[in-house]
């Protein structure tokens, strides 16, 4: 180590090296050194907690990791975890990633953002936060107030918004098939519970955050102190969990000095009290017989092991790299007698030599650090010169076979290619009522029926989902029924006034997405004028128009009976006694041709009329099919008819109906299963139960997915 590390003014006697170390006392001195080269950090740590799992087979000896970098002793500590090892980490961890920690940044993120569903979630499925009841109990609450609450649009702000979402599920209830019929009146009755447990425990901070203006430092601490002690327990300094105990003397040292402190509104205090919660450091009390630790250089220079391995040798990590101070010079340093930058790099080669002291040393470092090339520390590169290419390539060698058994750890068996899924259930199973719309995904998608209709299985909506095409076009949709309800047959002279007072009504639930409100309602707005003029056309020699009109048609099976349902957006009836069927779309429509194949709604719809399937509409042909695309753009919207110049309306009709019949006799044959993505065309479209069906594992094997 003397030869390795000589000044760069002696290194030059490296050439006569030969003379006074020979070869052999050479090999003698790395005997117990090994050398890890890793392709990355990752590989890294893993091969070094290999080592250090090795030591433990050995009766009695120890063994330490010593590394500056504290992301590196953090891989290792979780990679000794995999083998259930806790190890002794001398650097601590910072007591904003302890369980107490995050608890208290997640009572400030969720209060900062008036309880909004995702920190509000987070908060609630924290392992800490009790509220003050059994595990079971909460569990159970926090489950039903996700469900009525908290997925889907958001609520209003605060608690008085949880408690409006409960009464509006109250009163309202659900939709048929919707996840939530399985909550009864006791289960609402424990999510009420927990809202007030919320109540009681974030009011004094959701109060100083509805100020909107700056607070007292010491209320804000207080009120953070209350609310955690509220949900978790009260915090004891002298606790023997060290994160709860350096967390109640974070608080102390926060409410000391908080009469100093500026005023800060709620969503300030959170970020400050992040930012100190991060400094801090959690400790646990050393054991002094471990035999596997982790230690930094410093604490190094006191222990002694059996094993030693340094870790990250690379350039600016070990050493560090001497910065430039951008505020004293280095005269400037010398006159006040402060050391150069560079002495640190002594430091650095001190901690080295002293580590090489023991029994067997391994060496580490990683080829590829933050996905770039790395360099090799200059202390491992002269010891790899006085060394001589012989004894460092043995030392090489004898840290290979961690490199590889670090490589090997996760080699797994091969595992088949998964294949198109295609499940094939008793026909008592399968469904025997679809609707219109619902008989296209089988036509393109049947494995969505099965899970849907066999299986069960509803789609449950995101957390905090934004509003999007559905809530617009179910606004969209509203509007324009309620308006047509309201005049069935000639048009007020007030028109679009009254149409743009029903898209007030049907928007109002928007209103809490202010960005999404203000974009709809101008789309909204240019689609109402376009409707108005295309109504004013469009009832010239119609009977009456009817809106949103439920339908329903048997079609036997031969000894069974299914059962076609639809809803039809506009039913025109005509003063010649034939029947238009339109549809509105807030996107793109189909095309008339895709109308007659795997988008049969129209058609179907048809087919229904034709059999007086719709109440109050008189059975009879249908003359015209459209889409109205009221997208909301320069032109408000437009109407595309579905028409093929070499068949009629009923042929298409006709056509489609006994598609679907033979489609559903397909389906009575037991063998014939729900396959996935049948169709081409839905290539590139992902649904909701594609992951089940493991579409894009066997979508990367070709056209069968073999």
């Amino acid at each position: 180590m003397s030869e390795s590390l000589r000044q760069a003014e002696t290194s030059d006697l490296w050439a006569s090296l030969s003379d006074r170390l020979p070869p052999e006392a050479l090999a003698r001195a790395m005997a117990g050194v090994s050398v890890v080269e890793a392709d990355d950090p990752r590989a890294e740590a893993l091969a070094i907690a290999f080592l250090l799992r090795d030591s433990l087979e050995r009766p009695g000896e120890t063994a330490a990791l010593v590394t500056p970098d504290r992301d590196l002793a953090r891989r290792v500590a979780a990679e000794m975890a995999r083998f259930g090892v806790v190890l002794d980490d001398s650097a601590g961890t910072p007591l904003a990633d302890s369980p107490a920690g995050r608890l208290a940044r997640l009572i400030l993120q969720a209060t900062a953002e008036a309880l909004a569903p995702v920190p509000l979630f987070a908060l609630l499925t924290h392992p800490l936060a009790g509220l003050g009841l059994a595990p079971e109990r909460k569990a159970e609450a926090v489950a039903v107030l996700e469900l009525v609450a908290l997925r889907g649009p958001r609520p209003r702000a605060g608690i008085d918004g949880l408690r409006q979402a409960i009464a509006v599920f109250d009163r309202d209830g659900f939709r048929g098939g919707d996840p939530r019929q399985r909550i009864d009146a006791a289960a609402l009755a424990r999510a009420r519970d927990l809202v007030e447990r919320l109540d009681g425990a974030l009011g004094p901070l959701l109060a100083l955050g509805a100020r909107r203006a700056a607070a007292p430092l010491a209320d804000l601490v207080a009120a953070h102190r209350g609310a955690l002690e509220a949900i978790a327990g009260p915090l004891d300094p002298e606790a023997d969990d060290a994160a709860e105990a350096a967390l109640a003397r974070t608080f102390e040292t926060l409410a000391d000095a908080a009469g100093d402190g500026p005023g800060l509104d709620l969503p300030d205090y959170a970020d400050a009290a992040g930012a100190l919660f991060a400094d801090a450091m959690v400790r646990p009390a050393a054991e002094p017989h471990a035999r596997i630790r982790i230690l930094g250089p410093l604490e190094a220079r006191l222990v002694q092991v059996d094993r030693m391995v340094l870790g990250a040798l690379v350039e600016g990590t070990w050493p560090h790299i001497a910065e430039t101070d951008p505020w004293l010079s280095r005269p400037m340093r010398t006159q006040l007698g402060l050391d150069l930058p560079e002495r640190r790099i002594g430091l650095a080669a001190h901690d080295f030599a002293q580590a090489m002291g023991a029994p067997e040393v391994v060496l580490s470092f990683a080829a590829k650090v933050g996905g770039t090339q790395s360099v090799p520390s200059r202390f491992l590169q002269r010891l790899k010169t006085v060394a001589g290419p012989q004894a460092w390539q043995a030392a090489v060698g004898r840290g290979a076979r961690w490199v590889e058994a670090a490589r090997r750890l996760d080699d797994a068996p091969a595992v088949p290619r998964a294949t198109r899924p295609a499940p094939a259930p008793p026909l008592a199973l399968r469904p025997r009522r679809l609707s219109v719309t619902q008989i296209e995904t089988l036509l393109r998608d049947p494995y969505s029926i099965y899970a849907r209709h066999v299986l069960g299985l509803v789609p449950l909506e995101p957390l905090d989902t934004a509003p999007g095409g559905a809530e617009r076009g179910s606004a969209l949709h509203e509007a324009i029924g309620r308006f047509t309800t309201a005049f069935p047959q000639a048009l007020p002279p007030d028109a679009l006034d009254r149409l743009l007072e029903e898209g007030r009504r049907a928007f109002a639930p928007l209103a809490a997405f202010p960005a999404e409100h203000a974009l709809w309602w101008v789309r909204f707005e240019r689609a109402a004028a376009f409707l108005v003029a295309f109504e004013q056309t469009r009832r010239i020699g119609l009977d009456r128009v009817v809106a949103e009109a439920g339908g329903r048609l048997e079609i036997p099976l031969g000894g069974a009976t299914f059962l076609l349902t639809g809803r039809a957006d506009r039913i025109e009836v005509r003063q010649d006694g034939r029947l238009n069927i339109l549809d509105y779309k807030t996107g793109t429509a189909p095309t008339a041709r895709q109308a007659a194949s795997l988008s049969p709604q129209l058609p179907l719809e048809a087919a229904m009329a034709r059999r007086g399937a719709f109440p109050g509409v008189p059975p009879a042909d249908v003359e015209d099919l459209a889409y109205v695309e009221l997208k909301g753009g320069a032109a408000g919207g437009e109407e595309k008819p579905v028409r093929l110049k070499d068949r009629s309306t009923m042929d298409l009709a006709d056509a489609a109906l006994a598609g679907l019949e033979s489609l559903l006799k397909a389906f009575e044959n037991e063998a014939q299963g729900y396959r996935s993505l049948a169709a081409p065309q839905w290539s590139g479209r992902f649904g909701d139960y594609d992951h089940l069906a493991r579409v894009r594992e066997w979508a990367l094997g070709g056209e069968e997915g073999e």
